[in-house]
């Protein structure tokens, strides 16, 4: 018994420090896989960041397009593709507005859009779509832009999108109605916060009916008023 006794004992030291070997080349293991794979990680984020970009700017650019079919695909899929995360989302409006700005016939003084009314079109969809309120001044400063057509096919775009972010815009609707120094500007935007409508809506074209001196201004808030109230 003696002999098993001392021969179990320096086997067990063995079988002892052994397993404590393993557990720390394990863990020194394990701790380079967690290094590697935040590494991954990290590079694959960045990855898809510049992968995103890019996407995001082909279909704006597919925006531009004279095919019907080409600009409905790229307003569809980068709604979607907005809708995927917030991330997303401020990436396409972000980078619609920075395109935007780039259209020379969308700087403010042109009434007619010769060249770039389908891709207005296109954009001011999207940004009511995805409610972008970031787009708010932008829309503004085009609210009279269009194709110089009359009727519902001459309806300014920005029009619509403006109307669709609803009350939340009210304010700078208002606001941009009175520093508006364009009488034709200022019927778009009588328009847009009639069309808004609500007790808020009536409050502002009242206000703004005491301040104006054009006459053609001054007809359109009085109809709206009037239409206003009576519903």
């Amino acid at each position: 018994m003696s002999t098993v006794r001392k021969m179990s004992s320096p086997i067990a030291s063995t079988v002892v420090y052994l397993s404590v070997l393993f557990l720390a080349c394990a863990d020194l293991t394990l701790r380079a896989c967690s290094k590697f794979s935040r590494l991954e990680l990290s590079l694959f984020h960045h990855a898809n960041v510049q992968n995103d970009d890019s996407f995001a700017a082909s279909l704006i650019i597919s925006l531009s397009s004279p095919e019907s079919a080409v600009r409905i695909d790229a307003e569809e899929k980068l709604i979607s593709f907005a809708r995927t995360s917030a991330a997303r989302r401020q990436l396409i409006i972000r980078e619609l507005l920075k395109s935007v700005g780039k259209q020379q016939e969308l700087d403010g003084n042109h009434r007619v859009l010769k060249n770039s009314f389908l891709y207005w079109k296109s954009a001011t969809n999207i940004f009511a779509e995805l409610n972008a309120l970031e787009a708010v001044d932008v829309l503004i400063r085009c609210v009279h832009c269009s194709n110089g057509w009359e009727g519902n096919m001459g309806e300014p775009p920005a029009s619509y999108a403006l109307v669709r972010l609803g009350k939340p815009i009210l304010q700078r609707l208002f606001e941009a109605l009175k520093v508006e120094s364009d009488a034709y500007k200022r019927m778009k935007i009588v328009l847009c916060i009639a069309r808004i409508g609500g007790p808020e809506a009536i409050v502002d074209l009242e206000q703004a009916l005491r301040s104006e001196r054009n006459k053609d201004v001054r007809k359109i808030i009085k109809f709206n008023l009037s239409e206003m109230r009576s519903n």
